[in-house]
């Protein structure tokens, strides 16, 4: 009897448990998920750093390194090949891309990181004939790796956005997909543009899309990369500051002529 009343208190128990379990699931599917915060620019601006040691390197959407974000990217190869904490003494800023379109740059940054992972985890065979250290030496410098990337990336961006923007004919019987792809206009020269601390370093890469213009990169400090939308307020409000001087200037030379002219007609008149 006694084991009876045990065995129906543990049934109850696990019931009760199971209800409050629905209850809390319920809830939490009614609760609404909070829209992720998206920093202004993001995905105008792709920072490449580059480790001064070992000649790795790291994407960043900011200017500075997230240790959380920049940790994942890194892959192990070796004992001792990802830190448990980010120097980032030993970063410096190798380049940085400005996009005119946003979603140009975030599905570049998704083909770089793609690309690098490739490179890190599939390579030739004979590279594991080779010494641990030398091995993983190899694979950790993916600085040439990473400016060839960076011209491809670019280049099957350009080529989608070229395909997206001129689809093909419907076939007979096909549908149209729920969700097209979002459409951006085609770039022209001059819409990518990438600046180098190192301007030799674009030799990496056999050739460069047409959308393309390379600069130096100017830099204040030596581990953080400087801030391109600040320079891009800075260069519009010089702008518009110089086009009211030049209004101004406009206006005081056809003043002074009015001026001159009424001089010369009361002259005149006299």
């Amino acid at each position: 009897m006694a084991i009876t009343k045990s065995v129906q208190e543990v049934v109850k128990k696990v019931v009760k448990s199971s209800e409050v379990a629905k209850k809390t699931v319920k809830k939490a599917a009614k609760k609404k998920p909070k829209p992720y915060p998206v920093p202004p620019n993001h995905g105008n601006y792709i920072y490449i750093y580059n480790n001064l040691l070992n000649n790795r390197v790291l994407y960043s959407l900011s200017r500075t390194l997230d240790n959380k974000d920049s940790l994942k990217q890194l892959t192990f190869v070796g004992k001792k090949s990802v830190p448990a904490a980010l120097r980032k003494d030993v970063w410096a800023p190798m380049a940085t891309v400005t996009f005119k379109e946003s979603l140009m740059g975030t599905n570049t940054f998704r083909m770089l990181r793609e690309f690098r992972r490739r490179h890190e985890t599939a390579y030739a065979p004979e590279l594991l004939q080779k010494p641990k250290k030398e091995r993983m030496r190899i694979l950790m410098d993916q600085k040439a790796n990473s400016v060839a990337d960076l011209a491809e990336s670019i280049r099957m961006e350009v080529e989608r956005i070229h395909k997206v923007g001129n689809p093909r004919p419907l076939e007979k019987g096909q549908k149209a997909k729920k969700y097209p792809p979002i459409k951006l206009p085609i770039p022209q020269e001059g819409d990518v543009v990438v600046k180098w601390s190192n301007i030799y370093d674009a030799q990496y890469a056999k050739d460069w899309p047409g959308v393309v213009v390379h600069g130096h990169l100017e830099r204040s400090g030596r581990h953080t990369a400087p801030a391109e939308e600040k320079k891009v307020e800075e260069e519009k409000v010089k702008t518009v500051e110089e086009i009211k001087e030049a209004k101004k200037g406009i206006v005081d030379e056809v003043m002074a002529s009015r001026a001159k002219s009424a001089k010369e007609t009361t002259n005149i008149v006299l």
